[in-house]
């Protein structure tokens, strides 16, 4: 398992995210990996929606995240059940959620298990 985080230098946001996605990788012996986007170019190549930006196994935690084109250097924000923010990726998250779809693909297809829309 693979989680990457993606930023650049100038974000606010990076240098929040909450410990226990690095506690996430240790605990399931996955590989965190932070990238440094650094120019618009890069951007494009790692189709780089916005710092930070999220990814288990190479997929966004954010369902949809696949289909879209705008990316760029720009502020990423993250939407939950308290507002958005660029770094507010906790316990029950879409980051969570993407984590259970890549470990065990039975729990994400489960009708009574869904992840949280907001």
């Amino acid at each position: 398992m693979k989680i990457e985080v993606l930023y650049f230098d100038s974000c606010p946001s990076h240098e929040r995210l909450p410990p226990w996605l690095r506690d996430l990788a240790s605990k399931h012996a996955a590989e965190l990996e932070q990238r440094h986007i650094e120019t618009l170019e890069q951007a494009e190549e790692a189709r780089f929606l916005g710092s930070p930006s999220v990814r288990i196994n190479g997929v966004d935690v954010e369902p949809g995240a696949g289909q879209r084109t705008d990316f760029g250097m720009k502020c990423r924000l993250y939407r939950s059940a308290e507002g958005q923010s660029g770094y507010r990726l906790k316990r029950g998250s879409k980051a969570r959620c993407a984590w259970r779809r890549v470990r065990c693909p039975r729990w994400a297809a489960a009708p009574s298990r869904s992840c949280p829309s907001s």
